[in-house]
């Protein structure tokens, strides 16, 4: 715990420094380490630790202790990089007058989102399990949903990132002209990389499920419920830079009030599933789905309920500037989508060797991946969008240095 305190305080230092890629790329010295983890688990424990009893104190330390080592070095990496913020880093045990009472404040309404989002969560659980032994249920949704977020990580958090420290800046000087740039700017972009982001996960829905499942037919099954989650992925992003623009002000009380709102429609949409299944008016196979398409709707809803209190306090958020730019993206994604769907099933289809095996599914989703990805260039170049450019200036930002 201690050491992802410090990963987080000093990649935000880092941040706020104007210095991303640090930041970005740590992670993956924690995977790298979490690896070498799990090799030596396998080697020395073998791969058939399926009951409880099997997990010796030494496999139980060497997993732990290796996560754990993974994030000291993770931690320890960012700071190879605190020179360059100019800044000197030295232990303060005092603890008057450092806004321990603002931050506990800002703190406490973001403890109250956490606890809702939760207690939302569990009534999805509770219900998802009546599904249990018929058809996609509590795992396989925990699967579903570990996939809808590697393109949320991976893409707006470490490009929102920056926008978000620019947009501080603004807001803090009371720069409000500079603070809807910021929005503009950043939903464009965000829009620009999830657009073909959620096309390519769409496109290779059924081998990256096949990662997380044992056979081709429940990759079938899970791939329904990843498509629900996609839907609000888009969404998601302006969400991000909304909820942060609120936080750039230094309020976390209406973000509160518009998840409590989004928890309330995901509980509403839950319990409405469930009692369709009781009935036996929906079929419990289908019923993981309804589940993740509620919560799609809840999270849509979320985004809509949220721009329109921030416009409410800062004016408008210059929706008719970023909203074309997403509408060619849209374009630009739903052939590049179905270019990725109709790879698929020309290599492998859903009884090829795309989902014979988990590692084919991986290298499968990558293969499609990739397909989306050119098409969608292509489209963007002939189309001449001006995010394009934009957005190769974006990965070159966090690309390590020579």
């Amino acid at each position: 715990m201690f050491f992802y305190g410090l990963y987080a305080l000093v990649g935000e230092a880092l941040n706020a420094r104007r210095i991303f890629g640090p930041f970005a790329w740590a992670p993956i010295v924690n995977n790298l380490v979490s690896i070498v983890g799990f090799v030596l688990l396998i080697l020395l424990f073998g791969t058939e630790l399926t009951d409880v009893s099997m997990w010796t104190p030494d496999a139980i330390a060497l997993l732990g202790g290796t996560a754990t080592l993974g994030i000291v070095a993770q931690a320890v990496v960012l700071l190879l990089f605190w020179k360059r913020t100019g800044l000197s880093l030295r232990p303060d045990f005092r603890w008057r007058g450092v806004g321990l009472a603002q931050t506990g404040k800002l703190a406490g309404w973001t403890f109250l989102m956490v606890i809702a989002g939760q207690l939302a969560g569990l009534v999805q659980t509770r219900i998802a399990n009546l599904a249990s032994g018929e058809g996609v249920s509590v795992f396989a949704m925990q699967q579903a949903w570990l996939l809808y977020m590697l393109p949320y990580s991976l893409i707006v958090l470490s490009i929102g990132t920056p926008y978000f420290t620019q947009l501080s800046e603004h807001a803090h000087a009371g720069r409000k002209d500079e603070v809807k740039n910021d929005i503009e700017r950043s939903i464009r972009a965000l829009g620009f990389f999830l657009a073909v982001a959620v096309a390519a996960m769409a496109a290779a829905s059924v081998p990256a499920s096949r990662v997380f499942t044992n056979n081709a037919s429940e990759a079938e099954a899970l791939a329904p419920v990843l498509l629900c989650y996609l839907l609000a992925l888009w969404p998601l992003s302006v969400l991000f830079i909304v909820q942060r623009t609120f936080y750039a002000y230094g309020d976390t009380r209406t973000p509160f009030f518009f998840t409590l709102f989004q928890c309330a429609l995901v509980v509403a949409t839950a319990l409405g599933a469930g009692a369709l299944a009781t009935a036996e008016i929906l079929p419990l196979e289908y019923l993981a789905v309804t589940i993740a398409f509620g919560q799609a709707l809840a999270s849509i809803a979320q985004t809509v309920a949220a721009s329109l209190l921030l416009r409410r306090r800062i004016g408008s958020i210059r929706s008719r500037a970023w909203m074309p730019s997403l509408l060619r993206f849209a374009v630009a994604a739903a052939p590049a989508g179905l270019a990725g769907w109709g790879a698929y099933l020309l290599l492998s289809g859903p009884d090829g060797w795309m989902t014979a095996d988990k590692l084919f599914g991986a290298v499968g989703s990558g293969v499609i991946a990739l397909v989306v990805l050119a098409v969608y260039i292509g489209i963007m170049a002939l189309m001449r969008v001006p995010e394009l450019s934009a957005a190769t200036e974006i990965m070159r930002r966090f690309l390590p240095r020579r």
